[in-house]
């Protein structure tokens, strides 16, 4: 990732880089809730409430 790109490609860069941002943060999210879930159920957590 050392190499150089002109600038006339910043745009196009930053934005690849930010959907790629959200793409991994949206599957991180699913993977975190339903951990979550699962930890609840096994614990009884969710019932409770």
């Amino acid at each position: 990732m050392s190499e150089r790109f002109h600038i006339d490609h910043y745009e196009t860069v930053i934005e690849t880089a930010m959907a790629g941002c959200r793409e991994i943060r949206d599957i991180l999210e699913a993977a975190v809730k339903e951990h979550l879930l699962h930890m609840g159920s096994a614990s009884d957590f969710a019932k409770v409430g």
